[in-house]
């Protein structure tokens, strides 16, 4: 009602940036957003009309979209002739992906004849383009392609139709638990991983990386060692050992894993020109022999997080046992939870920042919300998919390490991915 509109305008687009940056502006946003009723309608419905954004990418890829747009800006009629569509439907499906931002949308003029206006008439048409997130993320022949994820997460969207009772009992349903702790003592041995480990090889590569970077350039472990033996467990898909062999060509990477998930393993070993370079061991952490004083580095990506501290304080205290000891390195790649704020300066700092926004404008913020939303959604995915695991923060995994014979050297942040490394070694007493 004050600004002119223009002025209104410039506040809006202003808005809308600082919805995309990093979290002390987002407070600015938020404290706006909770007092602004068109905007909590928009939260609201949003929420309501969540599972619209899964299915409409899950459509658009299995339709092809993303690659007919992959060479340049295309209108629906021509996206349609393509991938075998309708045009209406097509243009429905393009423009949701332009709401969620996915895709540009611009006009085309067009030269049209029609029997009562013989003369040609020039008409704007609307001409789709990809976005950058598109670009990266769902053409199939990039290298972060997410589109591979898809069955994953559909498999976990089922579970989260009976989250409420997940909330009741505390867990998964034992039977249908990823982890399959009171079945199997631990042993996570769930077909789902075999599906997993075939279909996320190119969603993790990114993230492979940047840990295959932190092992071998970053740390000592691989530095002093002629040929570096490296543990990978529960490899899955094997992208995280496979990354740390592109760099460390004269390391051997052993991949432990389940007999049905191997296979997958092999084949993507094979696919990205490291197979000579890799060793396995069928079985779980819990029960696969692993050799004492072995290791120069061992990698443990996304797994801690499927078990109750107890649990985990027993397999990392077997692979403390398998690391060589002085030299011998943990590594941990784990979403963090919001607690983990408190561990680095730069936390601290941000902390800061928002207590002076706060006094200054009168704003309210929680700072377990710093660590950004994915650690709290994964951790409902964890519990509609495990029976006791959660999201660890840094003083949980710090008294875990302690228990297990192990101490913390440091964590390293993965952004703007929502996880984080953590390098640890074993205590020689």
């Amino acid at each position: 009602k004050v600004l002119a509109p223009a002025a209104g305008a410039a506040v809006a687009a202003c808005l809308a940036a600082i919805a995309c940056t990093p979290p002390v502006s987002r407070v600015v946003y938020r404290a706006y957003s909770d007092a602004w009723p068109p905007a909590q309608a928009e939260k609201a419905l949003g929420i309501l009309n969540g599972l619209q954004h899964f299915y409409t990418v899950k459509a658009a890829l299995e339709l092809g979209v993303f690659e007919a747009l992959r060479e340049g800006p295309r209108t629906a009629a021509e996206v349609a002739a393509e991938t075998g569509a309708s045009t209406g439907g097509t243009a429905v499906l393009l423009e949701a992906l332009c709401a969620m931002d996915l895709l540009r949308v611009d006009t085309r003029s067009v030269s049209k004849t029609t029997p009562d206006a013989p003369a040609k008439q020039h008409q704007p048409v609307a001409v789709y383009a990809l976005g950058g997130a598109a670009r990266t993320f769902f053409v199939r022949e990039s290298e972060a392609f997410f589109g591979g994820m898809l069955a994953v997460v559909a498999q976990s969207q089922a579970k989260l139709a009976a989250l409420a009772e997940a909330v009741r009992r505390g867990g998964a349903d034992p039977a249908e638990s990823h982890d399959q702790s009171e079945r199997s003592g631990g042993a996570n041995d769930h077909a789902f991983w075999q599906d997993f480990a075939a279909s996320t090889f190119e969603f993790q590569r990114p993230a492979a990386r940047a840990l295959a970077a932190v092992v071998v350039d970053r740390s000592s472990a691989l530095s002093s060692v002629e040929s570096p033996r490296v543990l990978d467990v529960a490899a899955g898909s094997g992208v995280f050992g496979f990354e740390v062999a592109r760099k460390a060509p004269t390391a051997t990477v052993v991949a432990l894993d389940q007999p049905g998930v191997l296979p997958a393993t092999k084949l993507w070993a094979r696919r990205a020109g490291v197979d000579a370079q890799m060793a396995y061991v069928e079985g779980s952490v819990f029960d696969a022999p692993l050799d004492a004083d072995a290791y120069d580095a061992v990698l443990c990506s996304h797994f801690l997080h499927h078990f109750n501290a107890t649990t985990n304080v027993v397999v990392l205290r077997k692979l403390a046992a398998a690391l060589k000891p002085g030299s011998g390195r943990l590594f941990i790649n784990e979403f963090l939870g919001p607690a983990t704020v408190d561990d680095s300066e730069s936390s601290r700092d941000a902390l800061a920042s928002l207590d002076e926004f706060a006094a200054a404008y009168g704003a309210s913020y929680s700072p377990w919300r710093l660590a950004g939303p994915t650690p709290f959604f994964f951790d409902v995915t964890m519990l509609v998919s495990t029976e006791q695991g959660h999201v660890l923060s840094i003083p949980e995994l710090d008294a875990i390490f302690a228990d297990a014979g192990l101490r913390r050297l440091d964590v390293t942040s993965n952004f703007p991915m929502p996880f984080s490394f953590v390098t640890a070694a074993r205590v020689v007493v």
